[in-house]
């Protein structure tokens, strides 16, 4: 009979084959054309300029769990995080604009060929693009990295537009829920110069055009092309279509902040990132 010593490690051997084995979906989506394996053995397409490289040197050093973690005057770029929630470490792009360190989750931006983020539920999931460039990081790393009791994570979201003006919005409580909930938003406390258009999505679980998930009758996901935190239907959409070249939108499916610049003007630029705002360890 097997003893409950030996239950216990054969659940821990199978709860981290199951993270390793989401690790290795992200990577594949994160570029469709790269080999699979952990982190450290892939050759990203990216700029990796790990900070702390994990060998027999620095030992005692505390996981880094976020890019907060990371030492300070740290360049920003692409490091490995998420270290020590049981499978291998995650690639993230960290922001060190300022020296508290941001771990980003979304970036649009001009490029020469834009990323569709016109993408289904398990894209969305995992993540998808290049960390340098336009990405989304993933719905899984999302909810494990806000998932933290000791850590209170803060939303901070940067807008521009086709004139060069930005705006930021920001909220002082971010998280996301498990896929069981299919990653619920928990958005408040707003602050900032470039209006809430994200409080109205607060409680709203995330839809795709093949995960509906929202309060309309129709799917905003399918009708948007994008997946979002959808209510019934918007009041931000920053997965929208990428207009480009200052062109407008006649039916609300750019990438969209209503309280800028209403829902027929889609931005240039939009980054969302985050921080702990209460950190215990």
């Amino acid at each position: 009979m097997m003893s409950k010593g030996f239950l216990i490690m054969l659940w821990m051997s199978y709860s981290a084959l199951l993270l390793s084995c989401l690790q290795i979906a992200s990577g594949v989506r994160l570029d469709d054309h790269l080999p699979v394996g952990p982190p450290a053995n892939r050759a990203l397409r990216l700029d990796l300029r790990p900070a702390r490289q994990l060998d027999g040197t620095d030992r005692n050093r505390m996981p880094i769990w976020d890019c907060s973690d990371l030492p300070y005057g740290t360049a920003s770029g692409v490091y490995s995080i998420l270290e020590g929630a049981g499978g291998p470490p995650v690639w993230a792009y960290c922001d060190f604009s300022d020296p508290a360190g941001w771990t980003v989750l979304q970036r649009r931006q001009d490029n020469p060929t834009q990323l569709s983020f016109a993408r289904q539920y398990d894209d969305y999931r995992y993540g998808f693009g290049q960390l340098n460039s336009e990405f989304w990081w993933g719905l899984e790393y999302m909810w494990l990295i806000t998932s933290r009791h000791d850590r209170v994570y803060e939303l901070k979201i940067e807008l521009g537009d086709w004139v060069g003006a930005t705006r930021y919005a920001l909220y002082g409580q971010f998280s996301v829920s498990s896929h069981e909930g299919r990653f619920r938003l928990y958005a408040a406390n707003y602050s900032g110069d470039g209006g809430d258009s994200l409080s109205y999505h607060s409680g709203m679980q995330f839809s795709t055009d093949d995960e509906d998930n929202d309060l309309w009758s129709a799917n905003c996901g399918e009708v948007y092309a994008a997946g979002w935190w959808f209510n019934n239907c918007h009041e931000s959409n920053l997965n929208g279509i990428y207009y480009g070249n200052n062109n407008p939108t006649s039916g609300k499916d750019g990438v969209v902040w209503y309280a800028w610049h209403g829902f027929y003007y889609s931005l240039k630029d939009a980054v969302m990132k985050i921080r702990p705002r209460v950190k215990l360890t």
